[in-house]
């Protein structure tokens, strides 16, 4: 059996996120005794996606894509496997109560465009339930080739031999840093007459976006993680966080990072809208190793 790995996703082709995925599937594969001549990345478009799958079965009999598969529009990866197989997408009950239990779950409300994960091939494929996420997979099987769909996930990588760790391997020891022993109940405010310097800019990448089309706020660390001069030199470690979220930035805004250092060691960051409106503040506290 000839294989093809699909990666689907713009993030990909601008080289914003990396593709362990096809890294993972290959080793796998190879392990199963299945060859794979090629691997192939297409971006969100579904004229391209479509002409990459038919280009692909003319050369493999199986093709495994990853992404494509959430709940917004730009997500068609299903969608054109089955214009390709000729079948009809019907709701699964069991695939949307089980997507309504991983929001319950996660304490979030389900939206509507999250309905169209629980969409599955009428004829000819077999569904993938999913328990760790809300996408399930999908196997379509006609005439002789097969398409598999799977989600993509965050996994754990170790830096120093680029492979993938299971979280059972993984040793976090070292990362303890003491009883947490302050709250605070106040809101963060960066002092007006503070003066900080302009230290870069972030664009807002659609790899960036939550489901309300807006940039998830779990990635605002990562960003101003990228302006404190200790952590790439491994001399200190994060050891208190305090955020401030006050306009939300939507996709295509550039958000610039403005930084100063208060006397007492920790870094205050302030994020700007295009349109000038405050963004973040956030105060970042350091421990040396």
């Amino acid at each position: 059996m000839r294989a093809e790995i699909m990666a689907v996703g713009t993030e990909l082709l601008l080289g914003d996120i990396l593709n362990t995925n096809a890294q993972f599937l290959a080793q796998e594969l190879a392990n199963l005794g299945i060859e794979v001549y090629y691997q192939t990345v297409v971006g969100d478009n579904p004229q391209r996606l479509k002409d990459t799958i038919y280009h692909a079965f003319s050369r493999a009999d199986l093709i495994i894509t990853t992404g494509g598969l959430g709940p917004t529009e730009d997500d068609l990866t299903k969608e054109t496997a089955a214009e390709y197989f000729g079948v009809d997408l019907v709701l699964d009950e069991r695939a949307l109560g089980r997507i309504q239990k991983f929001f319950d779950r996660i304490g979030r409300k389900m939206t509507d465009n999250n309905i169209k994960q629980a969409m599955v091939p009428a004829t000819n494929g077999i569904v993938l339930y999913n328990d760790n996420g809300s996408a399930p997979g999908i196997i379509i099987e006609k005439d002789g080739k097969t398409l598999v769909m799977v989600s993509s996930y965050w996994v754990l990588v170790d830096i120093e031999s680029r492979k993938l760790l299971k979280v059972d391997d993984v040793n976090i020891d070292n990362y303890y840093i003491g009883e947490f022993v302050e709250l605070y109940k106040d809101k963060l405010k960066v002092p007006r007459d503070l003066e900080l310097e302009e230290v870069g800019k972030k664009e807002i990448m659609y790899c960036d976006l939550d489901t309300n089309g807006h940039m998830n706020n779990t990635y605002y660390m990562d960003v101003i993680s990228n302006y404190i001069p200790e952590l790439p030199a491994g001399t200190h470690r994060i050891k208190s966080v305090r955020l401030h979220y006050s306009k939300e930035a939507p996709f295509g805004d550039t958000i610039t990072i403005f930084r100063a250092k208060t006397e007492e060691g920790k870094y205050l960051f302030k994020t700007v809208k295009e349109n000038g409106e405050m963004n973040i503040a956030c105060e970042v506290g350091l421990i040396e190793l």
